[in-house]
């Protein structure tokens, strides 16, 4: 016969849940940060002593390995509507998607950044297109953002576990990595259904 389970126990076993997922998390998100503040700090950019705060950290962000490696991304995301900064943030969040916002955080200095952070939402809020000289990030780029994340498969740990769940070897991990790409394709191409549809729809 069923039996409900006993809240005292079923009580114990989320909290014990939790507390492994926010350790394993908080951990992540930690290294991950730690990693990105580096590259966005080296190598060190000459900065005129005439620039304001926020334009000196952006020349230095732009000539920094980080800089680079988001330049690089650049062409691939920016039919999503997306700028270097979000490419970088959506390549390391592959590590745990909580890593984007503390990765957007680390870009633009704002120190500690969660979904709360007002320094950031108001940081995000002024960033303009220098090309367009529009907002870069309009309610369609977080629409589409929104989108991308929740078809994208961006968690290093959900891959070992399908690589583990299908028997490992060349089997799991090919299981994994089509899971992976399929994923990826088809977050990639409803963020661009949703940002290139908006835009023809004329909104921005």
């Amino acid at each position: 016969a069923y039996r409900l389970p006993n809240l005292r126990t079923l009580l114990l076993n989320v909290w014990h849940r939790a507390q492994m997922f926010l350790r394993r998390a908080g951990t992540v998100i930690l290294s991950c940060s730690v990693v990105l503040w580096a590259l966005a700090t080296y190598p060190k950019t000459v900065v005129p002593a005439n620039l304001d705060q926020n334009r000196a950290h952006e020349m230095q962000l732009e000539n920094s390995a980080l800089g680079h490696v988001g330049k690089i991304i650049e062409p691939l995301v920016r039919p999503l509507g997306y700028d270097w900064k979000i490419g970088v943030s959506i390549a390391a969040s592959f590590a745990a998607r909580e890593v984007f916002v503390s990765t957007m955080g680390t870009i633009y200095g704002v120190g500690e950044a969660d979904e709360t952070s007002l320094a950031l939402r108001e940081r995000l809020r002024a960033e303009v297109n220098p090309v367009t000289l529009q907002r870069q990030y309009s309610p369609l780029v977080a629409l589409g953002l929104m989108v991308f994340y929740v078809y994208a498969l961006m968690c290093i740990s959900t891959v070992a576990v399908t690589v583990r769940e299908a028997g490992g070897g060349r089997i799991g991990w090919g299981w994994a990595v089509t899971q992976f790409v399929y994923m990826l394709g088809l977050a990639y191409i409803a963020a661009f259904a949703v940002y290139q549809g908006g835009r023809l729809l004329g909104y921005s």
